[in-house]
């Protein structure tokens, strides 16, 4: 432990950053000095299904511990750029006033890659940009409408990689645009019970398409 100890703040972060985000913040109660390092991590991701056993004994689903968590967590991370966010609520619920709060904290930080998944209800929070995201994972992600999903590519002008399951459950998504001068990677997945009155497609710079 004293060698570790001994171990420059970058180099803990780094340590740090190849465990899940829950085990990195877990680190905290170790001692006085590692009470901050997690919070300078590049990459965090918030995995519902690390939390499943603890879903079992909470009474509502928008009081789970995974929100309880990120409530917690959220706030408090310092580092100036996030790399990558991940938050799967596969196997939670929480208010879609919380999930964009969550959101809006992570592409504050000139967000690389965003990967939403699960029980979400995404919708474009007001004047946010995201003009550093490169690559975007949508899945199984409720949008209100085609319109709210090109409202979310409008404000990525550099993504060149873009990942999207739509919500089934039988919801006239309308029409889907995708147009993104930069994009290079696409794979676009329809659900059996997807309803869409059109889709179209312009990404010139476009080398792979999965659809």
């Amino acid at each position: 432990m004293n060698r570790i100890n001994g171990l420059s703040d970058d180099l803990l972060v780094k340590i740090l950053s190849f465990l899940p985000t829950k085990v990195a913040i877990s680190t905290s109660i170790l001692s006085k000095r590692w009470k901050c390092v997690w919070m300078w991590l590049p990459r965090l991701e918030y995995i519902s299904i690390c939390f499943e056993r603890e879903s079992f004994k909470c009474m509502s689903d928008y009081d789970s511990p995974l929100r309880r968590f990120l409530d917690r967590s959220m706030p408090l991370h310092k580092a100036s750029v996030i790399e990558s966010f991940r938050l799967d609520l596969a196997f939670a619920g929480c208010k879609p006033e919380d999930i964009k709060l969550w959101i809006f904290i992570a592409v504050s930080r000139f967000l690389l890659i965003l990967k939403l998944k699960g029980n979400i209800l995404l919708d474009v929070p007001r004047m946010v940009g995201l003009p550093s995201l490169k690559t975007l994972q949508i899945q199984s992600v409720k949008l209100l409408d085609g319109e709210s999903f090109r409202k979310i590519l409008s404000i990525c002008p550099v993504l060149e990689n873009l990942l999207v399951k739509l919500y089934g459950g039988y919801v006239n998504m309308g029409m889907i645009n995708v147009g993104i001068p930069s994009l290079l990677r696409l794979s676009l997945q329809i659900p059996y019970d997807g309803l869409l009155d059109g889709l179209v497609i312009d990404t010139p710079s476009l080398m792979l398409s999965l659809t």
